[in-house]
């Protein structure tokens, strides 16, 4: 049985694996913390509050909680976000992947114009790896002469595969971000690979992990399909 936090406070307060907490007034059980919520005294026991719930909807920001401030969400470069779609396939030597994330990649997540995260300036890469299985790890890069602005976003041509084997990327504020490729890949799926992990990297900016598993379908050789993965916890090192 897993216990939270809040629910391992409350036993000791009660005297269930640790002492009491006797006490006459609410002010004696103040742990001077707003993460933790209000502390109580009732009949002589303390009784902890309601932890704050830090969490927001921006995949570039770390959650966290100060103390004395509460909720903290500070902006990072390293993104996680959930994946829509991933498809691996293997066609003799010809390797083919489609990649679709949600659509959380918006408003100060998304890669602006005209900085470090902008793949019309700096290109853009991807990094496909796995520790399980035949174990790859390959970037691919998607350089800056392929890239055009679109509408909100960017989009990635290379059809003929001059520049490696990702031909095509499409990139909107707030829709799904898509990535095709085929070709020499740098990955075998002769053993299962599951969980599959990706990075797309964006100029020296943002960038945005995802992390494929649960739903999957797998034929040795042939192809590994997942759909719908949470957000990884970080991204890989």
């Amino acid at each position: 049985m897993k216990f939270t936090t809040h629910a391992l406070t409350l036993l000791m307060f009660l005297g269930i694996g640790g002492p009491a907490a006797a006490c006459v007034t609410d002010a004696e059980c103040n742990d001077n913390s707003v993460c933790t919520g209000t502390e109580t005294c009732q009949a002589g026991v303390c009784i902890p509050g309601t932890p704050l719930t830090c969490t927001d909807t921006d995949p570039c920001t770390v959650n966290g909680c100060n103390a004395l401030t509460g909720c903290t969400f500070t902006p990072t470069d390293a993104c996680t976000v959930p994946g829509h779609r991933l498809k691996m396939g293997s066609r003799g030597v010809d390797l083919r992947i489609t990649v679709q994330t949600d659509g959380s990649i918006k408003g100060t997540a998304f890669p602006p114009n005209g900085g470090a995260s902008d793949p019309v300036i700096n290109g853009a890469s991807i990094r496909i790896l796995t520790e399980v299985g035949d174990q790859f790890d390959a970037t691919h890069p998607m350089p800056a002469a392929g890239w055009s602005y679109v509408g909100d976003g960017y989009v990635y041509r290379d059809k003929a595969a001059v520049h490696g084997p990702i031909k095509f990327a499409l990139v909107r504020n707030g829709h799904p971000t898509k990535i095709k490729g085929g070709g020499t890949l740098g990955f075998n799926i002769a053993d299962d690979p599951n969980p599959v992990q990706l990075v797309i990297q964006f100029g020296t900016g943002k960038k945005y992990c995802l992390a494929f598993g649960g739903l999957v379908k797998f034929q040795p050789g042939r192809g590994y399909h997942a759909l719908r993965a949470p957000a990884p916890a970080q991204c890989p090192s």
